[in-house]
């Protein structure tokens, strides 16, 4: 359950320090006895932020302070004010690549533990996520802080006010008056047309129901009103071929193919130029995830072939861009005494290594055989 963070001095730029930021898991939770490390968890909107006067727990630390009012208390005692681990640029602190950038009227689902000083904190590395944005933006493709909040009430069996929803179409409001979400209704389930607006009016995104489930296609714009996801659906599941474009170039990111339950058969991957980089397959009939990197050149980089259910590999050939092997792995996931066999060829063809790898670290250098000849 313990997590950690690790920070590491990169560089020093003017007043600005740079670090490196990394986390131990584990990375979700289901249960309260995963939520045991934190004393304090919270649906908050922040009120303010500013330097601290808290004295450090060594001089290393680096945080800054939060005023909050608390919407939904799940645990700990009643609060309004916490230590946000990591720098702010709005209050001239130093910035790092560890900061989670908690906002003044931001709306967060906080997770807080107690410091050695007894001082609430919460960080990168804590569940904590950011539940909608000071203008009232929530992140609808990933749904952080949305997912979260509805896991937390939940666990907690928090009850939330069901409302009574009648025909027609129904609205909702960011802070500035501008219309969120605009949704068609019928027999008290979405039917008809969903809008999801940007808080300047934009649409963001645009998709049909049937009877309370997605139908048909779904449209995703980025602020400048370019494309940037398109979907279609049947029975609340994304079928046949699904799009994403980079917010960057335009350009056709990944093209994924689904079947008819909304499981992924394929996802093809380009690169920032539009360039083949790499195509993963999903194989039903023998459970194999099967990835095929691709040289600039369209030539084939690598095969990986792996369980498509645990990921455990099974075998993985790398290939000179000519098209020959340069190196193959084999590997053993139900022999507990062998990790893998290896080869590997020269450009010319002549094999240069092979062995098997034992639990261990032991090689087993092997004679050559016809089972070595590609």
């Amino acid at each position: 359950m313990k997590q950690s963070i690790v920070l590491i001095i990169l560089a020093l730029v003017l007043p600005l320090q740079a670090w490196a930021c990394t986390c131990g898991g584990p990375y979700e939770f289901k249960t309260k006895e995963d939520l045991k490390r934190y004393q304090f968890i919270a649906f908050v909107k922040v009120d303010s932020i500013y330097k601290s006067g808290i004295s450090k727990v060594n001089e290393h630390d680096l945080f800054y302070q939060a005023d909050f009012t608390i919407l939904e208390l799940f645990k700990g005692g009643l609060r309004n004010t916490i230590l946000v681990n990591g720098g702010h640029s709005d209050i001239g602190t130093t910035i790092t690549s560890c900061d989670i950038g908690i906002s003044t009227n931001e709306k967060w689902v906080v997770f807080a533990y107690l410091d050695r000083n007894k001082n609430l904190r919460t960080g990168f590395c804590t569940f904590s996520k950011q539940y909608a944005t000071a203008s009232g933006e929530k992140d609808w493709q990933y749904k952080r802080g949305i997912k979260e909040l509805s896991l937390l009430r939940e666990i907690y069996e928090h009850e939330v006010a069901t409302e009574t929803i009648e025909d027609g179409i129904k609205r909702t409001y960011y802070p500035n008056g501008e219309i969120e979400i605009e949704q068609s209704f019928e027999n008290g389930l979405p039917d008809g047309q969903k809008t999801i607006y940007y808080p300047n009016g934009q649409v963001m995104i645009a998709e049909s129901y049937k009877q309370g489930e997605r139908e048909g296609p779904s449209i995703w714009y980025d602020r400048r009103g370019r494309i940037k996801r398109e979907y279609q659906y049947a029975n609340g599941h994304p079928i046949d071929t699904c799009y994403y474009y980079s917010e960057f170039t335009g350009l056709v990111q990944h093209v994924r193919i689904f079947d008819d339950k909304g499981n992924m058969l394929q996802n093809t991957k380009y690169d920032f130029d539009g360039e083949l980089e790499y195509v993963i397959k999903i194989n039903g009939s023998t459970n194999e995830y099967i990835k095929t990197n691709y040289y600039p050149s369209g030539a084939i980089r690598s095969i990986a072939i792996s369980n498509a259910d645990n990921y455990n590999d099974i075998r993985t050939t790398e290939f000179f861009e000519s098209g020959a092997k340069e190196k193959e792995w084999k590997y053993y996931p139900k022999d507990t005494t062998k990790v893998f066999k290896f080869w590997q060829w020269s450009a010319e063809g002549e094999l240069s290594s092979n062995y098997i790898l034992l639990e261990g670290g032991t090689k087993i250098d092997l004679v050559d055989s016809l089972e070595n000849k590609r």
